[in-house]
């Protein structure tokens, strides 16, 4: 008999949860962040939790399943404007199952400068 609507058993999604505080989208940043990072999956537990800003390269975070990993960033590495911050949790699934967050983000570390012509008499 072939599954049918009807009694075809439904298939049940990964339940792979994935959450990034201490970084606010479209943003303006200066100096030190401290991202919180929780993962976790219910079934097959996780393998990977990785970071990574703009282009550069992946960083893997050590990691204890359902409790909070910080990663430091420090926006005066970059330039002033616009950065992308990823954050990417694989389970240890057959599929590796992926999800992931990505964040924009402003970095603004120059000061205001302020120009007074010298008084002329």
């Amino acid at each position: 008999m072939k599954p049918t609507e009807a009694n075809a058993r439904p298939r049940k999604k990964p339940i792979l949860i994935l959450t990034v505080g201490g970084l606010d989208r479209d943003q303006r940043y200066r100096g030190a962040l401290t991202l919180d990072i929780t993962a976790m999956d219910e079934k097959t537990g996780m393998s990977s939790l990785i970071v990574q800003v703009d282009d550069a390269l992946p960083i893997p975070l050590h990691f204890v399943e359902g409790e909070s990993t910080s990663w430091a960033l420090q926006t005066a590495l970059f330039a002033d404007g616009l950065h992308t911050v990823s954050v990417t949790a694989m389970d240890r699934s057959l599929h590796k199952n992926q999800t992931q967050h990505t964040l924009p983000f402003y970095s603004d570390n120059t000061p205001p400068a302020l120009h007074v012509p010298p008084e002329t008499r």
